[in-house]
């Protein structure tokens, strides 16, 4: 039984997001897996079962490197995200895109439970994400790292990290918390 379970087995991701399977820096070290699932060529436009995405990081997880790779997995997500947007989605602010994302996240998905993001700002320069979604908590590390690169302020240092009061739904807890902080 796969590490990693969809909600709902008829859930599907868009290829565009699969594409982060083969587009991230660890590829070479997971290409066996990859192929093995049959997911070596990906559509960007077609829909594939968010199960087979899952399968393939379960595999994953029973390798070396795999906080690396996961985090790889999920900074590779958010580029081709990013390129997709329209120009009026990439001036947003930081905060505005974060508040947007739930909606970011179940537009990728279709076809049953997804799951979940909530976030709240805790400050003029701190947000808490709230995740309830089958993924592993790295790959989402890397794609909150990715987005927040690229929609920080310019020149302005920032911190992504988990929660150390919350347990993590990978460790047992119910939902994974990170904490997105700008430096001022």
């Amino acid at each position: 039984m796969p590490h990693y379970q969809s909600f709902d087995p008829a859930t599907e991701i868009t290829g565009l997001s699969a594409l982060s399977l083969l587009k991230n820096i660890m590829h070479k070290d997971i290409a066996d897996i990859i192929h093995r699932h049959g997911l070596d060529q990906i559509d960007p436009n077609a829909w594939y079962p968010l199960q087979s995405l899952l399968d393939v990081l379960s595999d994953i997880s029973e390798g070396e490197n795999v906080t690396s790779t996961f985090v790889s997995i999920g900074m590779a997500a958010a580029q081709p995200g990013y390129d997709a947007m329209s120009e009026q989605m990439k001036a947003m602010s930081l905060g505005e895109f974060l508040k947007l994302y739930a909606d970011v996240y179940k537009s990728r998905m279709r076809h049953g439970e997804t799951g979940w993001i909530k976030v709240e700002q805790q400050a003029k320069n701190h947000y808490v994400l709230t995740l309830y979604i089958p993924y592993p908590d790295d790959v989402f590390y890397g794609v909150f790292y990715a987005y927040t690169r690229l929609f920080r302020p310019a020149g302005q240092g920032f911190t992504v990290k988990y929660d150390d009061k919350t347990v993590s739904r990978e460790k047992g807890g119910e939902v994974t918390v990170l904490h997105v902080v700008v430096d001022d």
